[in-house]
């Protein structure tokens, strides 16, 4: 009886609801892209793009004065002559490299160090035939004797002109640009991650595909870098180093230069087209920006 009375209880019980179509396609615990939340950017501040010109502003102003005062100290130097730090002029003839450290680039013996053979017999040998470790000869870089010298001058030139113009532009200079620098990429980020919906350009996104392959290129480079090193020396490194940096360094200028001006007009630049590759699309004002920056690449090189 109290078997049936249960069963009678039961049937009665309410009927569960038939769920949405998409919950019943999603596996259990998942979400649905049609249950996705579309994200919306928040409003941009008030004033923010009047900041950023200000700031932009005083950056190139920064630049300039600053170039100016470069160009200010820069003198000519008689032909075959070379100045001291203490400003004296000598021969180049007479370089000592016991008392003032490696060949500049104006000595016809630049990256190279004399060597004293047992007959007496004097030879000219690159710096970058010294085995790792050395010994190190006069007129190398690492040379120990050099390195302690150059340790001392460094320190009595910094006691002298601290105070002083010569010695407080260099730290103004760091401390002016780096700060500008950094309160605008702030700023400036700001503005790209409130960019309205309808002129937002499409972000690159990480894929776990990419990370995947992020320990077999590093492996990669690390070896390239180790056969380099073992069989071509230092030099090539250094160059593949630098050529790298200023390579990206260019395509920075020219970024940079196609938010500027983006900024200044208040709408993004039309795409010229675009690098599959790397997903990435290019504007006008990107390759007149990395033109400015190839030249300033080959003047630094």
């Amino acid at each position: 009886q109290e078997l049936f009375e249960a069963m009678a209880s039961r049937a009665k019980s309410p009927v569960p609801k038939a769920k949405a179509e998409n919950a019943e396609a999603a596996p259990s615990g998942k979400t649905t892209a049609a249950e996705v939340p579309k994200f919306v950017p928040p409003a941009r501040p008030v004033g923010l793009r009047g900041s950023l010109l200000t700031l932009y502003a005083l950056l190139a102003v920064s630049l300039l004065v600053f170039a100016g005062i470069c160009e200010s100290m820069k003198h000519d130097i008689p032909e075959g002559k070379y100045e001291k730090r203490d400003g004296s002029i000598i021969d180049i003839g007479d370089f000592d490299p016991v008392e003032l450290g490696p060949y500049p680039k104006c000595h016809p013996h630049h990256g190279e160090h004399e060597v004293v053979a047992e007959d007496g017999t004097r030879q000219w040998k690159k710096n970058s035939d010294v085995p790792t470790g050395g010994p190190y000869p006069v007129g190398h870089p690492e040379n120990p004797e050099w390195v302690k010298r150059a340790d001392q001058i460094s320190k009595k030139i910094f006691e002298e002109t601290r105070f002083q113009w010569k010695g407080i532009q260099p730290q103004l200079h760091l401390v002016i640009l780096a700060t500008l620098c950094v309160i605008i990429g702030c700023k400036h980020g700001v503005w790209v991650f409130t960019e309205p919906p309808e002129t937002r350009k499409a972000s690159q996104v990480l894929q776990s595909q990419d990370a995947y392959w992020f320990p077999v290129m590093g492996s990669g480079v690390l070896f390239g870098l180790f056969v380099l090193l073992k069989y071509l020396g230092t030099d090539w490194i250094k160059m593949l180093i630098t050529y790298f940096v200023v390579l990206t360094c260019t395509v920075g200028v020219g970024t940079n230069f196609d938010g500027v001006v983006a900024l200044i007009k208040n709408k993004n630049a039309p795409t010229l087209f675009r690098i599959p590759l790397f997903d990435e699309s290019v504007t006008a004002m990107q390759l007149i920006g990395s033109a400015v920056g190839a030249v300033m690449a080959y003047g630094y090189i």
